[in-house]
């Protein structure tokens, strides 16, 4: 009698599902290690590159350094029922980001069995009509440590009659991170509850009669 047996379709879908499942996580893996390029300026036109493969980082140049202070007393006057017209530039976000965005303390943070991911270093930068946020996220656990870089790219859109920011784009280090699997949620949850907004500022904008982006700058109008 002769040992061998076929093999059934059910375990040739099964072999290559889990093929294809490996395959993609041992991608998912080399991608969001490979390194990313921190520029400050974008690439010379001509000069191709990856938009994931770097990084431009915003400005916050000392002049502004003082503004953003007003541009908060400005919103507060809009939730007593005051007017708003303000430009608001990269360099305003990024002091705000300086001021108001503390790094958590890791001590104080839940380790999952696997590690923990702690955000770090918010960065703005506003580039024709599109927002970039990049964040540096380190993974300590199972005796490693890396610092990745995850970027999130989006615009400001109106939904259901509300202004909000649209996430477009996210990537961990070189990797495209999908919405499928709740990747993308995860890591924008994390950003979300180690850097909460303060209650005022989206109450502000859903109330913006313009909310827009255009040339690097964020134009915000409210009862003008």
């Amino acid at each position: 009698m002769s040992s061998e047996r076929s093999v059934s379709l059910t375990e040739i879908i099964v072999g290559a599902s889990l093929s294809l499942v490996l395959g993609l996580l041992a991608s998912f893996a080399y991608l969001s290690l490979q390194p990313v390029e921190i520029l400050s300026e974008p690439p010379e036109e001509g000069e191709f590159r990856s938009s994931a493969a770097y990084f431009v980082e915003g400005q916050a140049q000392g002049q502004y350094r003082n503004q953003w202070e007003g541009l908060l007393n400005q919103i507060q006057e809009v939730l007593r029922g005051g007017d708003l017209d303000v430009t608001i530039r990269e360099d305003d976000l990024n002091h705000w980001a300086a001021a108001n965005f503390v790094a958590p303390d890791e001590d104080e943070m839940e380790r999952p069995f696997f590690g923990g991911v702690f955000p770090k270093n918010l960065n703005f930068r506003v580039n024709e009509e599109l927002i970039h946020i990049g964040i540096d996220m380190d993974y300590d656990g199972l005796g490693l440590r890396h610092v990745f870089k995850l970027q999130i790219i989006g615009g400001l859109e109106e939904s259901r009659g509300q202004n909000e920011f649209s996430v477009g784009e996210v990537y961990l280090g070189q990797c495209r991170i999908p919405s499928i699997f709740g990747l993308r949620g995860f890591f924008l949850n994390r950003v979300r509850e180690s850097y909460p907004v303060p209650p005022a500022i989206p109450n502000v904008l859903r109330e913006a009669e313009v909310f827009e982006v255009n040339e690097g700058e964020i134009r915000l109008v409210v009862g003008s």
